[in-house]
Formats: structure tokens, sequence, C-alpha cells
């Protein structure tokens, strides 16, 4: 297995307290096993970057349109985003070891819109369009690259028939609100579901409208 320049300056620069990061024979490895256990890893090039000890990783993405962002991949819950570069990951690795502050207690980062937009549009659009099995966990993945004003994919991701991805489109506007979103908010808060309605109403109230 192969990694970039970027990313084998990573390992070797990262602080390896808080981070653990692994030797590139090690992320290989790892990388390979977790490729094996989960099909949309392999699928998004999903590169692990360290080891603590507790089956929980930071991830880089080397494939699709999200190519570049570093993802948290628990071994207990769904993989989310966590920075927008290897860069952005390694100066907070860098304050947290000036601070001593442990990994555990590192807060992702705000999402940064994607700078090229139609390719991660197009991309979870055909999610949603292809109805797979994935499709909450990839899109959950995506979603914050998106840009909060393409009101026509968040109305698609939140008219979604799977109640998990419409709470990832109400979660996604309650992060990011926007005037532009009021329309896709207003019938998310009708939402059968009180996870989908909850950061729905969050989002509207955000905005200056009560329920």
């Amino acid at each position: 297995m192969q990694f970039s320049d970027e990313a084998l300056a990573f390992l070797r620069d990262v602080p390896a307290v808080p981070f653990c990061p692994l030797t590139s024979e090690g992320a290989a490895r790892a990388t390979e096993d977790l490729w094996t256990r989960a099909p949309l890893a392999e699928a998004m090039g999903l590169v692990v970057l360290n080891d603590t000890n507790d089956s929980n990783h930071y991830c880089l993405v080397t494939r699709g349109p999200a190519a570049g962002a570093v993802m948290f991949v628990p071994h207990d819950d769904s993989a989310a985003f966590a920075f927008p570069s290897l860069e952005a990951l390694r100066d907070v690795m860098v304050r947290a070891a000036a601070l001593g502050t442990e990994i555990w207690d590192i807060e992702p980062a705000a999402p940064v819109p994607h700078a090229d937009q139609p390719p991660l549009r197009d991309h979870i659009r055909a999610i949603l369009a292809g109805d797979r099995a994935d499709a909450a966990n990839s899109i959950g993945m995506l979603m914050p690259l998106l840009d909060p004003e393409d009101i026509g994919t968040l109305r698609l991701v939140a008219s979604d028939h799977d109640f998990l991805v419409r709470e990832i489109a109400a979660r996604f506007m309650a992060g990011a609100p926007r005037p532009s979103q009021m329309p896709v908010l207003e019938v998310l808060v009708t939402d059968r579901y009180p996870q989908v309605q909850r950061p729905a109403a969050a989002a509207r109230r955000a905005l200056g409208h009560a329920l």
C-alpha cells in the first residue's frame, strides 16, 4: 500500500502524544484490516493514521469528493467528519501536546464547505438515488463538507425515506443555520421522529423563529 508524501510527513511529524501515530507499515496493516471489516472505508479510501489502543482511529479520506478530509472512526458508532485536512489535524495535535490535552478531550473542527462543491453535491445525490444500505453513514461523513446554501441538495437529504438521513440534514442545519433553509426546516419540524424534529427546531430558533 502506497501513501502520499503528505500522509507520510504527517505520520512522521505529528506529536506522538497525544496522537499515537502509526508507522507507515502499521498504517498499512490497520488500513487493510479496516477495509476488510468496512466496505465503505475502502470505497472512501480511509487510511488509518493512529492507534490509541481503544479501536478509535483518525482516518484520512483518499478517494472520492471528500479526499483530503479527516474522519474519526470510533469502534462503537458511525464514522464522522473530524478535520478538513491533515494540516488542521496536525495543528490541533501540536496545541494538545503543548497543553497536555488528552486525545479523547479534543473536539472536532467546525465543518468547512469543501472547495470543490459540484462533485460533492453530485456524489451525495447519487447516494440518495441509489438507495444504498450504507447511505446514512456515507451522507453523515459528507454532509459537513456541503455548502449550507445548497438548498436543492439539502431538500433531497431532508426528504429521504430514511429518518436517519433526515436527522443528518436537520443536525447539519442546526450547526450551520441559514435563512434560505427555512422552507426545509418547516417540513422537518413536523417530522414524526423526535430526533429529526429537535435539531430542526433548534435551527429554526437560531434563525429567530419560535415554535
